[in-house]
């Protein structure tokens, strides 16, 4: 294996690398590739969505809190829970478990300004 080949796989292993290389995937092309589907965005209010905006999870609040997992056509059912932490976490670790997401950033690695300069679709659900 070539050194490039090396230092690019290399990079690709930090989850924050590999969403801005697929952020630079759709930048360039106009598509997600489909790993970008793997990689959770920031909690968006009660809303988990992948780097494509697909929603992978989202919390319902009653006397207690409850997470939706959508999984292509099928939703699952999560608690109770007490707070919206829990039910948070609860929700990353089973989509982690299941293998539907291998990593949920609790950051964007890309700015504002970059943000402006290249908006991302708000949502587009496949």
């Amino acid at each position: 294996m070539d050194e490039r080949y090396q230092a690019l796989v290399a990079i690709m292993e930090d989850p924050e690398n590999l969403a801005c290389m697929c952020r630079e995937f759709y930048r360039k092309w106009g598509e997600w590739p489909s790993v970008s589907s793997l990689i959770a965005r920031p909690w968006i209010g009660n809303e988990l969505h992948a780097l494509d905006m697909s929603i992978l999870a989202e919390i319902k609040a009653t006397a207690t809190f409850w997470v939706i997992v959508h999984s292509g056509d099928e939703e699952m059912e999560l608690g109770p829970f007490q707070d919206i932490r829990s039910a948070r976490d609860q929700a990353e670790m089973f989509l982690l478990s299941e293998g539907s997401i291998v990593h949920a950033l609790r950051d964007l690695p890309w700015n504002e300004e970059d943000e402006r300069e290249f908006p991302l679709p708000a949502r587009s659900y496949k």
